[in-house]
């Protein structure tokens, strides 16, 4: 039976950004928080775990939006 695991999704997710190499460990520190803080929000309002995962990766956006919003921090 297939059961979600919030952390492993995360980390899942979290891979995905690290394979870009625009973003450096502070950086995937960051939205990783943000992301967690994204997720307790959903789950705090009664939304299921990959739910709430899936909505706040949803809401955070793509990682093409993250570049482009590091990169105008870093130039």
């Amino acid at each position: 039976m297939y059961r979600f695991d919030i952390d492993t999704a995360v980390e899942h997710w979290r891979h995905w950004l690290r394979l870009n190499r625009s973003f450096n460990k502070a950086d995937l520190d960051e939205l990783e928080n943000h992301l967690r803080d994204h997720i307790e929000e959903q789950i705090l309002d009664g939304v299921a775990e990959e739910d709430a995962f899936r909505a706040a990766t949803s809401q955070l956006g793509s990682t093409a939006d993250f570049e482009k919003e590091y990169n105008k921090v870093r130039y």
